[in-house]
């Protein structure tokens, strides 16, 4: 929006939530001007997935949990990190029951990865 008196781009300054009418100043001369904007609408909530992927080309699965990272291993590809972030969802996170969760799904360790059998 450009001023009308010295064609200098206006600053925005505050917008009424209730009429969505919108106040600009000129940096330049002063001049006030108003404006109705056209209402955004709020992008939705993203649902976190709680993976991703490493450098190494490893998936990490991680969650925070009252400050606390559990962070679960890096596994060889995609879909068995979701698989392993949809049976912890069912467990609700508990820590206890990452040993059922893996033997559920048929993980095990092979080295330093774990692999899904």
């Amino acid at each position: 929006m450009d001023c009308d008196e010295c064609g200098t781009a206006m600053h925005w300054r505050c917008t009424d939530n209730v009429t969505s009418v919108s106040k600009f100043k000129c940096p330049r001369c002063g001049n006030v001007q108003t404006a109705k904007l056209k209402k955004v609408n709020p992008l939705p909530k993203r649902e976190p997935n709680y993976y991703y992927a490493r450098k190494d080309g490893k998936w990490m699965v991680q969650k925070t949990i009252n400050h606390k990272k559990l962070s679960l291993g890096g596994f060889a590809d995609e879909e068995t990190a979701k698989r392993v972030v949809d049976g912890m969802k069912k467990v609700d996170w508990n820590e206890s029951l990452v040993p059922v969760v893996f033997e559920s799904l048929g993980i095990h360790k092979v080295k330093r990865s774990w692999v899904c059998a």
